[in-house]
C-alpha cells in the first residue's frame, strides 16, 4: 500500500527533475529511408497508405506534429506513402 501512495505522488507532483523539452523536426514530405539519425528522438513507422499527393516512401504524416515540444527519447511515428493507388480499367471484349 506504502509503495502505491509513493507512486501515485510522484505521478501527480512529477520527480522533481526538470527535463528539458526539444522540438520535434519536420519530416513531411522526407523519405522514409533517407532520415537521419536522431539523438533525441526514436523514429517509428506507424502504417503506409495510398496518397495521390505524395510519391511512394515520402512520409506523408506525423506524430506528435512538427515544432511540438517533447521530452528527449520521445517515439515519433510516421505515415509514409505507398503512392498513388492502382486501378484496374476493365478490358471490352474485342473478339466477335
Amino acid at each position: 500500500m506504502l509503495i502505491a501512495i509513493a507512486i501515485f505522488l510522484v505521478v501527480l507532483f512529477g520527480s522533481g527533475v526538470n527535463v528539458e523539452l526539444v522540438p520535434v523536426p519536420n519530416l513531411v514530405g522526407e523519405y522514409f529511408d533517407s532520415l537521419p539519425k536522431y539523438d533525441d528522438f526514436t523514429i517509428k513507422l506507424n502504417e503506409t497508405v495510398h496518397n495521390d499527393t505524395y510519391a511512394a516512401g515520402m512520409v506523408i504524416d506525423q506524430k506528435p506534429k512538427a515544432e511540438e515540444k517533447v521530452a528527449p527519447g520521445t517515439e515519433i511515428f510516421l505515415t509514409v506513402s505507398l503512392g498513388p493507388a492502382k486501378v484496374e480499367v476493365p478490358m471490352p471484349n474485342l473478339v466477335g
